[in-house]
């Protein structure tokens, strides 16, 4: 098979993924090739993170746009359905209502509707470590993760004037979790990260920064 023939069954798989009702692991679409989806990104118009050595997309970057992407067809899909649920049971209602006589029609009474959950991000607290493994942490903050739940760590980064790269703790391993996208942590991955009601950061000094970090820290 050329490569032209292989990027077009990559990019079918890769619908094909997208199209199913349970949202995909992490890894189930790095196994194909980058140009394949990328061509599912651009035939969807997806925003794509820019985290390669030369300001360009990179394998990582095109899959969380892709599983985001998934996500949110699955939320829609959702909303559609309880939608489709509810009238159907006001048509059932008035048909009922229709078929009895009118001198013992039974008073009607309005369908309650369901009540949305709140979308809206709530306010986290974040705490900064000095290293991954450490028990006190050295400052924290509260902060709101922007409107579809992601949290920019670069802003985060600011806010608590950190210099060098903020990276969350996988609470599983004690770890830097793996980076999806550069400089943010997505939504899917927020709330398995939480400790104790907290989300636990280290800063990753860069050469640049190495020795105002290590000052930085002291002062903390």
């Amino acid at each position: 098979m050329d490569q032209a023939a292989r990027i077009t069954a990559d990019s079918a798989d890769v619908e094909s993924k997208l199209n199913q009702n349970k949202p995909l692991a992490k890894t189930s679409l790095m196994k194909y090739l980058v140009d394949a989806l990328r061509k599912v990104c651009e035939a969807h118009s997806l925003s794509v993170g820019n985290s390669g050595k030369r300001g360009g997309p990179t394998k990582p970057d095109y899959v969380a746009a892709l599983l985001q992407f998934q996500l949110r067809r699955i939320s829609l899909e959702q909303d559609v359905e309880m939608s489709s649920d509810e009238q159907g049971e006001q048509s059932r209602g008035k048909k009922r209502n229709a078929d009895e006589p009118n001198d013992e029609r039974p008073m009607k009474l309005p369908i309650p509707k369901r009540v949305q959950p709140s979308t809206a991000p709530r306010a986290i607290t974040v705490r900064v470590h000095k290293s991954a493994r450490s028990w006190h942490h050295m400052a924290e903050c509260r902060w709101t993760p922007s409107a579809n739940g992601d949290i920019n760590l670069v802003a985060l980064g600011e806010q608590l004037n950190l210099r060098g790269e903020l990276r969350v703790i996988d609470p599983k391993n004690f770890r830097p979790l793996f980076r999806y996208a550069s400089g943010v942590l997505q939504a899917v991955d927020v709330d398995r990260c939480m400790t104790d009601g907290c989300l636990r950061v280290i800063v990753i000094p860069t050469p640049t920064t190495e020795g105002a970090h290590r000052i930085q820290l002291l002062q903390l």
